[in-house]
């Protein structure tokens, strides 16, 4: 396991993108999204107000209660000398501890795993930890709940940031996590947010199982502003496909150049 601890941005009161917000609090917990997938990869450049937007949904989520775990590849938050394999290999694990923060009532159930598969931590097998620490013990959470009508708590979102520096081995064994059965076995109120920058590994690794996003910079110098007493007007004016991009009491005049629409690869786009 490894220390992790939430950015400090995300007790920034500013938000960029409020459309894109809105669209991933919707993925997150209204049933109603269709069609529903686990996963929504958020990708964009430094600059591109990520880590801003990223840090309120957060804060939103972590306030409610959704937030099961936070998870970062920056290997500058560890020790020296911790490889991104290492923090793979430790984010099973991670996560379990934090969840039982969330779940008081799930630390007896990831205890008892540990205690009955010492090894588990060192197992090189991602499948098995996630299986072992995190499917199975929210599986008998529910079942001892249901006997007494208390419901799971609905959802659980887990982020994962900082794609962009994993090896890109490390990389492709965490995208495989995502296709493969264990994965799919988890509760459909489990979520994932995936953060990181472009990459065609993400691109394809996620292919046909998640929303993918890729954010585009707030400034634009092409791009002309409006004041912000215009912003209600040109927000109203858009239709539902499209969204208008707000940033800190200005409004950029020019709609997303894409439209909120699933393409034949499951991907979504809203630049």
């Amino acid at each position: 396991m490894v220390d992790i601890y939430l950015p400090e941005f995300i007790t920034q009161g500013s938000c960029d993108h409020p459309d894109l917000v809105h669209l991933i609090s919707q993925w997150a917990i209204s049933p109603a999204f269709k069609p529903s997938r686990q996963v929504f990869c958020l990708l964009g450049n430094e600059g591109c107000g990520k880590t801003q937007l990223a840090g309120n949904i957060m804060e939103s989520f972590n306030q409610l209660g959704f937030l099961g775990a936070y998870f970062t590849f920056d290997l500058a938050q560890q020790p020296r000398g911790m490889t991104s394999k290492q923090l793979l290999d430790s984010l099973p694990v991670t996560v379990a501890h934090q969840l039982s923060s969330v779940i008081p009532d799930i630390a007896s159930h990831v205890a008892q795993e540990i205690k009955n598969n010492a090894m588990i931590q060192y197992d090189a097998s991602l499948d098995n930890k996630f299986e072992r620490l995190l499917t199975k013990p929210l599986a008998e959470v529910a079942a001892a709940r249901a006997k007494v009508t208390v419901k799971p708590v609905e959802p659980l979102i887990f982020v994962i940031d900082d794609l962009d520096k994993c090896t890109p081995e490390v990389l492709a064994k965490l995208l495989a996590f995502f296709k493969g059965v264990v994965f799919k076995n988890l509760p459909s109120y489990v979520r994932f947010l995936l953060l990181g920058r472009p990459s065609d590994l993400v691109d394809q690794g996620l292919k046909d199982v998640a929303f993918v996003h890729e954010m585009v910079p707030i400034f634009e110098p092409s791009l002309p502003f409006v004041p912000f007493s215009t912003r209600a007007q040109a927000t109203s004016s858009s239709s539902s496909s499209q969204g208008v991009r707000i940033s800190g009491g200005w409004s950029l005049g020019t709609p997303y150049t894409g439209k909120d629409k699933y393409d034949p690869s499951g991907h979504l786009h809203l630049r």
